[in-house]
């Protein structure tokens, strides 16, 4: 396959994946949350981050969504990010906290 069908193929997926996330209701956010809106639920991805981390940085992300469409395989995290109750992906979950920059468990 040729580069140009390679990137084809991968905006094709992106796009893919924006519709599904606008179907599901995913709000990405910027800088840090301040509170969560009614009815939703606050989570963010497995980028190793700071406990005062803006999205955006190094990769760090982070979103809303109805608490009905909230991921399955996603766990409330304790990590001490903004000290709002918040959900990660569970391998994150488990092992992670911002205030050792390390895992917290063995992995």
């Amino acid at each position: 396959m040729s580069k140009t069908n390679d990137a084809s193929e991968w905006w094709k997926e992106v796009r893919r994946q924006a519709r599904k996330s606008k179907s599901a209701g995913v709000r990405y956010g910027a800088g840090r949350p301040r509170q969560i809106p009614p009815g939703r639920v606050l989570a963010h991805n497995h980028e190793q981050h700071g406990a005062d981390w803006p999205g955006g940085a190094n990769g760090f992300r982070w979103w809303t969504c109805p608490k009905e469409k909230k991921p399955r395989h996603f766990l409330r995290c304790e990590c001490g990010w903004v000290n709002l109750p918040h959900f990660a992906h569970r391998d994150h979950a488990k092992r992670f906290k911002c205030s050792t920059f390390k895992p917290s468990q063995s992995m």
